[in-house]
């Protein structure tokens, strides 16, 4: 039976297919010419079975609202795109935490991948779910300029319709297009009054969404980036850690002054501008390390304090190329870059203890108006030991001719076989005092040792809170004199330090590795990049044949400590003193505490001494360049939001799919549709059927066939 072309029945045709009464499926009834321009709602859809042969064939439900304005819900795409959705973020906040503490390469390889993946699968699923609008979009199109008088497409227009190369340009150009064409203007519809384009803009807005979900998810995660320490590869530097000769030689005429009571020298001018460095505590195991923080030692152009060169010229850190490899000064503009330099440097450590028994072995006032203080073997050999050196280090004769002045006497009652030093001072009027002798030399390369002897007289007065050992008259004054003695051993050794620097600013130390050099740690250094350095530089310090170059930074500090209030008048308590009590204020003289005595005397040899030891001699150093370690976050709202945001669209897009107009089965373009065009007759016309070849080529299809007129519709 041919259809009339004033009537027109949807029904199924499938081969061999045997239909029975009730098996008839989706009749649709009466569909009007085009010709009469009058609007068709078809009926609501039933779900009925079809049988072909053994199989049953289910059609899908019609819309659960609207049957008659929309297509059947497309469950599928939006189920996956729902799996999708929920395990989106649990995937990308796994990626987060395996992305931390990663290089900043991996972290955003990590976030990247996960995003991109996520993001990949995400807009493909929306792409499917909005194709069924393009599709029907297209398709209302075609028809609508089949039905309008006069108005075609062309084979060639169909087939640019039909071919998806860019989604979203697809959509752009059919929205342009339904605005400039006359046959899908609405007044020239009547059969259909529904807004097409407010569907293709709905397309469009899938399409780019799909688009950039993967950008969107990939920022929807933060990265953070910081610098960290590493140890697992160096290279060799070099950088000033030493005396040279010459630095000694330079040092020899200033002793002079350093040991005259009458200059009381110091090496740095006050208003030279040139800071000490300040002092640094680092633990060791149970002891306490004094260092001197680096400064100059990691600029370009600059000696250490021991060189005595107010102005430097040298060049100091250079790498296996011989290129300056360090600043600590930042560039306006540039990034800090940071590395670990681990090098061997002085430190000191230092064990004070009060004088026993100060009424006997500290003699206020003798016959000629000197102070004499007797210090016990056992209680020097005491501190030595508490330094971890052996009591025979300790070698020291007392020679009584020497010490003990003309019409002085040595008290009865005083042992001088149990006595390990004598300590002699005048009446000079300076409320702290020091007598110092060094024990090790330093001849053997490990370090220096030194005695020190401190004598306190402080007139009452000045300290009304004191309390002290014992008191004597004074003679200038009718003021009561308070008396205090300790007695302390320095050691000043090599230590293996790690210090940083940055050109962001000043090099600070971090850790003792060890005790001596680079060469003596039980450590694993880990690996050396590029080419070791030349063989002449030492990897350690030694203290040989530097003897007098500690003698100059040890009486400069001893005169620096002088010099705090030291001769303005008779015995008043200084700044320095009332430290040693762990006090302030310029009345608040306690008593002498040995902790505090160490500490301060600790810090005052860690900025006085110690620059001093390093001149312009260069030293093998490992540097350990940071890493950039990168971390990612999670903005969890943000991402919530934009997955609902994503779901919702996928919803709004499978609900609201519409119909073809005038009752039309919904057409995509696939082969199945392509197979119910041609066995309807409904695209190709006689002529062009007649003219096509099953061995024609495309190209010759194209040429000749392009410019067919097409009209679809019933």
């Amino acid at each position: 039976m041919t259809p009339s072309p004033r009537h027109t029945k949807f029904t199924a045709n499938l081969s061999g297919l045997t239909l029975k009464e009730g098996d008839a499926i989706d009749e649709f009834g009466d569909a009007p010419s085009a010709n009469l321009r009058t609007e068709f709602v078809p009926p609501p859809r039933v779900r009925k079975i079809v049988r072909d042969k053994n199989r049953r064939i289910w059609l899908p439900r019609s819309h659960p609202w609207k049957p008659n304005a929309f297509e059947a819900l497309h469950w599928r795409p939006l189920l996956t795109l729902t799996a999708i959705v929920v395990i989106s973020y649990p995937v990308l906040y796994l990626a987060t935490r395996v992305a931390h503490e990663r290089s900043l390469f991996w972290t955003r390889f990590i976030v990247g991948s996960a995003s991109s993946i996520l993001g990949f699968a995400l807009g493909t699923t929306m792409l499917e779910i909005g194709k069924r609008i393009l599709e029907a979009a297209t398709w209302a199109t075609i028809i609508h300029l089949s039905m309008y008088s006069g108005s075609a497409i062309t084979l060639s227009e169909l087939e640019l319709k039909s071919t998806y190369h860019n989604w979203t340009w697809r959509g752009l150009s059919m929205f342009v297009e339904r605005h400039f064409a006359s046959g899908t203007r609405r007044a020239n519809r009547p059969y259909d009054k529904r807004p097409w384009s407010i569907f293709i803009l709905c397309f469009i807005l899938i399409s780019l969404v799909s688009a950039c979900i993967s950008f969107l998810l990939g920022r929807l995660i933060d990265i953070s980036t910081r610098d960290d320490f590493q140890w697992k590869s160096y290279e060799e530097i070099s950088v000033i850690g030493d005396l040279t000769p010459q630095d000694i030689e330079l040092a020899r005429p200033h002793y002079e002054a350093l040991t005259s009571f009458t200059q009381t020298w110091t090496l740095n001018p006050f208003g030279s501008g040139r800071e000490v460095p300040q002092p640094v505590l680092l633990k060791w195991g149970e002891d306490d390390v004094y260092l001197a923080e680096a400064s100059e030692e990691f600029t370009s152009g600059g000696n250490g304090f021991g060189s005595l060169q107010r102005d430097s010229k040298a060049e100091l850190i250079r790498g296996s190329d011989g290129k300056s490899q360090m600043q600590s000064r930042s560039i306006d503009g540039a990034p800090a870059v940071g590395s670990i330099v681990r090098y061997s440097r002085w430190g000191l450590r230092i064990r004070c203890a009060k004088i026993p028994d100060a009424r006997l072995n500290i003699i206020p006032r003798s016959q000629t108006n000197k102070t004499y203080a007797y210090i016990p073997r056992t209680t020097i050999t005491g501190l030595i030991t508490s330094l971890g050196y052996p009591e025979s280090v300790f070698t020291l004769q007392v020679n009584t001719s020497v010490i003990i002045a003309e019409g002085d006497v040595i008290p009865e009652a005083i042992d001088l076989s149990s006595v390990g030093f004598i300590g002699r001072w005048d009446d000079n009027g300076v409320a702290q005092s020091f007598m110092s002798k060094p024990i090790d030399k330093g001849a053997g390369g490990g370090g220096w040792l030194e005695l020190e002897v401190i004598m306190l007289r402080i007139r009452t007065s000045s300290a009304p809170n004191g309390t002290f050992a014992l008191y004597s008259d004074n003679n200038h004054d009718t003021n009561t004199i308070g008396y205090d003695g300790a007695v302390c051993v320095e050691a000043v050794e090599p230590w293996v330090v790690d210090t940083y620097n940055s050109t962001s600013g000043r090099a600070s130390s971090l850790q003792i590795v060890g005790k001596g050099g680079l060469s003596n740690q039980d450590i694993n250094y880990g690996q050396r990049l590029g080419s070791p350095l030349d063989k002449g530089l030492n990897n350690t310090l030694s203290s040989e044949g530097k003897f007098d170059g500690f003698v100059l930074g040890h009486e400069n500090s001893r005169n620096q400590i002088l010099k705090d209030n030291g001769r303005d008048f008779w015995y008043v308590a200084s700044p320095t003193v009332i430290s040693w009590t762990g006090e302030t204020g310029p009345k608040n003289y306690t008593t002498l505490s040995m902790k505090d005595l160490q500490v301060g005397l600790g810090m005052a040899d860690a900025s006085q001494i110690l620059p001093y030891l390093v001149g312009s001699q260069p030293v093998l150093a490992y540097r350990y360049k940071d890493i950039t370690l990168a971390s990612a976050s999670i903005f969890s709202r943000a991402t919530f939001a934009t997955l609902a945001f994503i779901l919702s669209l996928g919803c709004i897009a499978t609900v609201f799919v519409p119909r073809l107009p005038l009752g039309i089965s919904r057409r995509d373009f696939s082969v199945f549709t392509w197979l119910a065009a041609f066995e309807g007759d409904e695209l190709l016309n006689q002529a062009v059927r007649r003219g096509v070849d099953r061995n024609m080529d495309l190209d010759e299809m194209h040429n000749r066939f392009g410019d067919y007129q097409v009209k679809y519709g019933p």
